[in-house]
């Protein structure tokens, strides 16, 4: 009842909620209750009220933090007996009393422009507000029409399994313009620099065909053959699908970004910037030496050159290897599902 009544709150005030999950950790060889410098390395419930309850810890890597109004928060992990306190699972306004957003700061600052256009072709049109943040709940009240979950630690594995089932479909569809514009861009850089007919060149690039298209296929193939859950008419995702796709591009990502500064060349660690082009005693020498492939205006080779940086330097790379779970989230998958 609690659920849906919060489901028609959202829908009737169509707030934006940001979803809370992965928790700071601490010593990750230790259960939550087990901490040794603190307990609140995990989210937990401090204490209970006739009104509510209150929660202490915090939550990393949380999207959209900074623009969203409220959060639901769930676990991260599958919970004993023992760390029940932690089992719990709340929606709360982020403005609330006792919580303490700490953005990460953004590659870019200014927000739309034609510099961060120039500088970031990527992330200023798909970063713009999305910073990650830690959530900090310093003893935050939660009353109960607002508590999911609370204590029934047997049901924590199946929220986290569920969370990142739905989250790794997520990651195919996210991730796939993400491998069709790195390869779209080492094949034009290729071209730019008159390396297009190379075999080696070729065979670089059929990698990332590869592993675009498999993704393609087996992010297409979850939703086309999804699974039941037992006793239930609720589908999900295909499990094997999703987490063997997520687990491709993830685990390969920092090869795909070797091939396609490897095509590219050195200038992918030291490209021009916007300021630098449109400065008048730079431009004819940026014109002259920056040049490639006859008939290719050496602005376009620059810009795809910065579209090239910008997806394979900095957050981006981290952030598709770590994003919807770890590697060894998908390895332990994959073998508890064959």
């Amino acid at each position: 009842e609690r659920v849906e009544s919060y489901r028609r709150y959202i829908q009737k005030t169509d707030i934006g909620v940001t979803g809370a999950q992965t928790d700071v950790k601490g010593n990750r060889s230790l259960h939550p209750s087990a901490q040794e410098q603190h307990k609140d390395f995990y989210l937990r419930v401090v204490d209970k009220r006739d009104d509510g309850i209150i929660v202490r810890g915090a939550k990393y890597h949380i999207s959209m933090t900074a623009v969203a109004d409220e959060a639901i928060v769930i676990p991260c992990r599958t919970h004993l007996e023992a760390d029940k306190d932690y089992a719990v699972c709340f929606a709360t306004p982020l403005n609330a009393k006792g919580i303490t957003i700490i953005c990460t700061e953004p590659e870019m600052r200014g927000g739309v422009s034609e510099e961060n256009t120039w500088d970031f072709p990527l992330s200023s049109q798909i970063g713009v507000g999305d910073t990650e943040a830690m959530i900090v709940f310093d003893d935050v009240f939660v009353p109960w029409e607002r508590v999911f979950m609370c204590g029934e630690w047997q049901f924590s594995r199946d929220i986290a399994y569920l969370f990142g089932t739905f989250h790794r479909l997520f990651a195919c569809c996210r991730v796939l313009p993400m491998l069709e514009t790195l390869t779209g861009v080492s094949a034009l850089m290729a071209e730019y620099n008159g390396l297009e007919n190379y075999s080696h060149i070729q065979t670089k690039m059929s990698m990332l065909i590869q592993v675009t298209e498999a993704c393609r296929v087996l992010g297409k193939s979850a939703c086309l053959y999804p699974q039941e859950e037992p006793g239930t008419d609720f589908v999900v995702p295909n499990l094997m699908y999703t987490n063997i796709a997520k687990y491709m591009y993830a685990s390969n990502w920092h090869e795909l970004s070797k091939i396609a500064q490897d095509i590219c060349g050195g200038i992918a660690a030291d490209p021009i910037t916007f300021r630098d082009w449109n400065n008048p005693e730079e431009r004819p020498y940026l014109e002259k030496y920056l040049g490639g492939k006859n008939g290719i205006q050496t602005e376009d080779r620059l810009r795809a050159i910065r579209l090239l940086h910008d997806i394979t330097s900095g957050r981006m790379v981290t952030e598709q290897i770590q994003a919807e779970g770890s590697l060894a989230a998908q390895e332990r998958m994959l073998f508890f599902t064959a």
